[in-house]
């Protein structure tokens, strides 16, 4: 019998797919305005990406991997903006992404059958804690969850299993449980499947 269900957060329980979408936009118009930008401008952001993921692969202490990302588009294709108008575009981006961020229907249905039969439900983010704070807020999420975990509070981020180990003891400080009672939901091996098999959880790939 299931007692305990923890969700991952994005592709999980919200859909950040026009979020990228509509954020990507606007970074490759506003690079457009104040430097030469090439039509292959989402190929350089994907080169980038793949760049920081190659050689951060082992850095367990990141959160916000946009602005690093970010942050080496502007290095590999000479985008040469100063600190003021980067922290001002930061600002921007991450807005825009909270407010194209959509709630799945169906995690809806499963988290109000959750409440509704007792089941205790806690929620794993990889992140920076004001900015998955505010989604969850916008969207007035935090009613659903009995604990909520963010890696950047943690300390750790969710190539670690520090997330979900937070938020288990969170878990167990409001009802007794084991192993094989809770169920852990992502869509990620790598972030999700691998730590909770490591704990003798329960699993279900999201794909």
């Amino acid at each position: 019998m299931i007692k305990i269900i923890i969700f991952d957060f994005r592709d999980t329980i919200v859909n950040v797919k026009f979020s990228y979408l509509n954020r990507n936009n606007y970074l490759w118009n506003y690079c457009i305005n104040f430097c030469k930008v090439e039509s292959i401008f989402n190929q350089k952001l994907l080169d980038a990406r793949k760049q920081v993921q190659e050689e951060q692969t082992e850095n367990t202490s990141i959160h916000d991997w946009d602005t690093i990302i970010f942050e080496q588009l502007f290095r590999n294709n000479n985008y040469n903006f100063n600190e003021e108008q980067k922290k001002k575009l930061y600002i921007i981006l991450e807005d825009i992404f909270i407010t194209r961020v959509k709630t799945y229907q169906d995690a809806l249905f499963i988290l109000n059958y959750c409440r509704n039969n007792n089941i205790k439900t806690g929620l794993t983010i990889d992140g920076t804690k004001q900015r998955e704070n505010k989604i969850i807020d916008t969207y007035n999420l935090r009613q659903y969850f009995d604990a909520i975990s963010i890696s950047e509070e943690v300390g750790k981020n969710k190539f670690t299993d520090a997330v979900l180990v937070d938020c288990v003891n969170k878990l167990k400080q409001k009802t007794n449980f084991n192993p094989e009672e809770v169920l852990v939901i992502g869509d990620r091996i790598d972030k999700d499947i691998i730590h909770a098999k490591k704990h003798n959880f329960k699993t279900a790939l999201l794909q």
